[in-house]
């Protein structure tokens, strides 16, 4: 063999060999995405149920205290109570941290019912 054979037959199993490499990257990739996949089904059926027993909820909520017909689609409007708070808090012989909080509350829904 002359030497011009030699570095082709180099450069061939060169190739060989990233093309392996990328093959095998590939394989990985395809594993990784499957269990994503997977990962993903599970996340979509977990909400799903969850968004279930939330239209659940909310449907008894509707039968328990019934619905009001409008002329025209508006907005509605849920009354909540927003409060901040600054938090002073002393240590001996250091700095006074301050925090400040937020809070919103929405109203309860309170039933109570009487039976005679």
């Amino acid at each position: 063999m002359d030497l011009f054979n030699i570095k082709k037959i180099k450069k061939l199993e060169d190739k060989v060999f990233s093309l392996e490499r990328e093959l095998e990257r590939e394989k990985n990739s395809v594993v990784t995405l499957k269990e994503v996949l997977r990962s993903n089904s599970e996340s979509r059926k977990y909400l799903e149920e969850e968004n279930k027993k939330l239209i659940e909820w909310i449907k008894s909520i509707l039968e328990e205290f019934g619905t009001m017909d409008v002329r025209e689609q508006s907005t509605v409007h849920i009354p909540v109570y927003k409060r901040s708070d600054i938090m002073l808090f002393r240590s001996a012989n250091e700095e006074i941290p301050r925090y400040k909080e937020k809070i919103v509350v929405i109203p309860e829904i309170v039933i109570h019912e009487r039976n005679y």
